[in-house]
């Protein structure tokens, strides 16, 4: 209880959020948006079939609510969580994988509340696949040091990759589906490990 109390009084005395200036570096960051339209590709070129099925005011109310999740759980776990563990393992030689890695799985674990209204392989699925969203997410942004690119990789995974489909497509979630999608969610995991090796390298031999 002590060092909870003393991790949350230094977390008062450290920005939370950081909006650092984006520079030309952080355009490294650009591949990740294929793992966003994972079920697009998956459905265009595999096995969806076109059906618009377009309502605007439904389409605006959907965008507008993966914006909100977007932002509020952004700031719940890339915000608080993963700030916290990283103040309470910043001693640690290795810290900052303690803090990617358990605020990601507490992101996870999240998901396990579906597990009430849908099959249990496509909540298990979710759960893994938001904790490598987690993982991903969190080293954009100890790599870039601006909180606005987490979110808006959290907002356009959730448009790009469950809203705009079920507007416009169809497709069956079989095993090639999430063989599929456990193939970008790797390259996505070791894209993003290689980005934020070289920056952090570039950092420490610039200082």
């Amino acid at each position: 209880a002590c060092m909870t109390a003393a991790v949350v009084s230094e977390l008062r005395n450290r920005a939370l959020f950081s909006f650092n200036r984006l520079g030309r570096k952080d355009f490294l960051w650009l591949p990740l948006i294929v793992p966003c339209l994972s079920n697009v590709l998956y459905a265009t070129c595999f096995s969806g079939a076109f059906s618009p099925a377009l309502d605007a005011g439904k389409a605006a109310l959907a965008f507008a609510d993966d914006l909100v999740v977007s932002v509020m759980e952004e700031i719940l776990f890339r915000g608080f969580l993963f700030m916290y563990f990283l103040t309470l393992f910043q001693d640690k030689k290795k810290g900052g994988v303690y803090a990617i890695l358990l605020s990601s799985i507490a992101f996870g674990a999240i998901h396990l509340v579906n597990i009430f209204s849908n099959p249990p392989v496509a909540v298990l699925a979710q759960v893994g696949y938001s904790f490598l969203l987690g993982v991903v997410l969190s080293l954009v942004y100890l790599g870039s040091e601006n909180f606005v690119l987490p979110v808006l990789g959290h907002f356009l995974f959730n448009a790009l990759n469950d809203t705009v489909p079920s507007m416009f497509l169809s497709y069956s979630m079989d095993t090639a589906y999430y063989i599929w999608n456990a193939v970008l969610g790797v390259f996505a995991l070791l894209y993003a490990v290689g980005i934020a090796i070289v920056m952090e390298r570039r950092k420490n031999h610039v200082s």
